[in-house]
């Protein structure tokens, strides 16, 4: 579906993306002012979630990696891990959902890619990875 903008319309969509330009540039910025206290008692969090991950249990996996999002918003691991749950192991098949909940489903993957781009060490393999996929999208 294509969508016709008027001038408007052009401009607004223009501001939109600039800021979420911004928003992500800055990410690392904002990933350091995370106090040490916080981002120490969201590293336990996330150590139990990827144990959950690695394990299979996405639905508590994902559960545990937004809870710590909640006390480090800025860690890139989760972020990665986030999208690869909501790319891959939420099953959206069989479910009568409108199509605007697999729109939404593809806005989450797509959000926390881009921010495990932006945080993660370009050399980590989740780094890579999420460079990879984000760049193919």
């Amino acid at each position: 579906m294509r969508y016709a903008f008027n001038e408007a319309g052009r401009e607004r969509l223009q501001a939109i993306l600039a800021q979420e330009t911004r928003f992500y540039a800055e990410a690392p910025l904002r990933a350091r002012q995370v106090p040490e206290t916080a981002r120490a008692r969201a590293r336990a969090v996330f150590q139990s979630a990827f144990a959950l991950w690695q394990a299979g249990n996405f639905p508590a996996a994902r559960r545990g990696f937004e809870e710590g999002l909640e006390s480090d918003p800025w860690n890139g691991a989760a972020h990665f891990y986030l999208q690869d749950i909501y790319r891959n192991h939420l099953d959206l098949r069989g479910l009568h959902i409108p199509s605007e909940a697999q729109y939404a489903k593809d806005l989450l993957v797509r959000r926390h890619l881009r921010l495990a781009a932006a945080l993660l060490p370009p050399e980590s393999r989740e780094g890579i990875e999420a460079r990879t996929m984000l760049a193919a999208t």
